[in-house]
């Protein structure tokens, strides 16, 4: 990569080719891959895990029959005719992703700390359009 300084990741499944340098590696001062992820970078986590509840439109939501998204998660229809998710999952960027993603297919009620972020960047968004 040069003479790049920061951290820098592979998509693996994209590589064609690679060639063995006989040369030393350079290792950021201070790094550590566990306080790399810790800090939620590569979307794997973002603190400890949260538990989501959500509300989903029938067509949004209801892969999650099929594909759950982890194995506690609770799914059930609601008397308006959407589907109430509740299950503990990673606190990640692409599960914010995901869910904004769905656009008005899903509704966050909680963790209430989440419902804020989407909701603020939801209302950047309309600026945009506006």
């Amino acid at each position: 990569f040069a003479d790049y300084e920061d951290v820098r990741t592979l998509a693996m499944h994209r590589v064609v080719q690679a060639e063995m340098l006989f040369l030393d590696s350079r290792k950021k001062e201070g790094f550590t891959l566990d306080a790399y992820i810790e800090s939620g970078h590569m979307g794997v986590r973002n603190g400890e895990p949260i538990t989501l509840r959500a509300l989903f439109s029938k067509a949004a939501g209801e892969h999650l029959f099929e594909t759950p998204l982890v194995v506690d998660q609770i799914l059930a229809a609601t008397p308006d005719g959407r589907l109430e998710l509740t299950a503990t999952l990673p606190n990640t960027r692409e599960l914010r992703w995901w869910l904004l993603g769905l656009g008005d297919g899903v509704e966050v009620l909680e963790p209430v700390t989440m419902r804020a972020e989407i909701q603020a960047v939801i209302q950047r968004m309309a600026a945009h359009y506006a």
